[in-house]
């Protein structure tokens, strides 16, 4: 396991690193031109920025599926990788 050395004062602590899920990189190089207008054209009448109103939406699908998610855990039906059965 990686870990870092923090540089204190006190004598070095070494802390684990956190293990970071892959993520795909979302750039307006692979969006079509169409949903980029119809962005703009929504966060226009909420007197967004594009990024401020994609930031916003961003936040609320995140919260959104974790609050699902968090319920199937709770009831049992597992989280995808986090629990749940096995397939076989």
């Amino acid at each position: 396991m990686k870990e870092r050395i923090s540089h204190g004062f006190a004598s070095p602590k070494r802390i684990p690193l956190a293990k970071t899920p892959t993520v795909q990189i979302l750039s307006i190089s692979n969006v079509s031109s169409d949903i980029l207008e119809a962005i703009d054209e929504i966060a226009a009448r909420q007197d967004r920025s594009r990024s401020s109103f994609i930031r916003r939406e961003l936040r609320r699908v995140v919260a959104e599926y974790q609050a699902k998610e968090a319920l199937g855990v709770s009831r049992g039906h597992g989280g995808g990788k986090r629990g749940g059965r096995k397939k076989r």
